[in-house]
């Protein structure tokens, strides 16, 4: 064969290499062409299902190739880090959960999972609300230690009136290194659902939404997390190349239109809160009769 021969072979398989490349490009979902629907699927999954969590970020991980190229549906992987404290991401303050997801041919697998806090505590399911009272003496509360405390509603109650009994008391500035993480909302009448909710007046994922509340503002709140559900139900295939990873357990059940049209029907009722609480303020809350279901240290949730 001669050497002019050889080079139109040579040719014609770089072509058909780069070609198939853009195909399987372009067929499989790549989580950085669109970095910052990217993100905001992941902010608004851990803003609804993990009542916990107050702070969340995303990113490319690795230098070994840049973000967008078309590398025959293997794309650069995902790096994220989720806490439970209001800081910086730039602090090395704990706790803190970090993990890499692989993203290979439109799916993504969880990788290097390095958990502060355990998979099953990022959801929960409705009927946590509905559990009766389990704490009635406190005297195991350190009043200067900070814990997570559930505490749940007699019954469904409407915007108002839950923030006019419970969560104004707590603080309503983002700056406070204290208040709440997470407002339960129902949004089916099957209490083995996970549950969703809105985030908080210390739910920094709310401002990395482009949400800029200076003073906490529950209608504001609100509308974000209808804003959410229309933006997951609008990107099905990002959200649920997330969801399949397991990273929130029972996540995989729900299907947010329908979550969606509950709430246009029933209208926003909330089930009870997840706050972050000095011991001292834990025990005023059950002298008032709340309701709490659960209590536990930062550091082991």
């Amino acid at each position: 064969m001669s050497s002019k021969k050889i080079r139109r072979a040579i040719l014609l398989i770089l072509v058909l290499i780069v070609c198939a490349n853009l195909i399987m490009h372009n067929i499989h979902l790549n989580p950085h062409r669109h970095h910052y629907h990217t993100e905001r699927v992941f902010i608004s999954l851990n803003l609804m299902l993990a009542p916990t969590t107050i702070n969340s970020a995303l990113s490319p991980y690795g230098r070994w190739i840049p973000p967008a190229w078309p590398t025959f549906g293997i794309h650069r992987p995902l790096q994220f880090r989720l806490t439970q404290n209001n800081i910086e991401f730039t602090q090395a303050v704990e706790p803190f959960l970090m993990g890499i997801f692989d993203v290979r041919f439109g799916n993504a697998t969880l990788r290097d999972y390095t958990a502060r806090f355990e998979v099953e505590y990022l959801t929960t399911p409705q009927h946590t609300f509905l559990l009766p009272p389990s704490y009635t003496c406190l005297t195991s509360v350190s009043d200067d230690e900070i814990y997570i405390v559930w505490v749940r509603f007699d019954e469904p109650l409407a915007g108002a009136v839950a923030v006019g009994d419970y969560v104004h008391r707590l603080g309503i500035s983002s700056l406070y290194p204290t208040g709440v993480s997470w407002i339960a909302v129902k949004t089916s009448n099957d209490p083995d659902d996970v549950c969703l909710g809105i985030g908080g007046n210390i739910n920094s994922q709310l401002h990395r939404l482009g949400y800029s509340f200076y003073n906490f503002d529950l209608q504001e709140s609100e509308n974000a997390f209808v804003r959410s559900l229309f933006f997951l139900s609008d990107n099905q295939a990002m959200t649920d190349m997330f969801v399949r990873t397991g990273l929130w357990a029972g996540a995989e059940t729900i299907d947010f239109r329908e979550r969606l049209r509950f709430i246009e029907n029933n209208g926003i009722m909330y089930m009870g809160f997840v706050a972050h609480l000095y011991g001292r303020d834990i025990k005023c809350l059950a002298e008032r009769g709340a309701s709490i279901v659960r209590i536990s240290p930062i550091h082991d949730v």
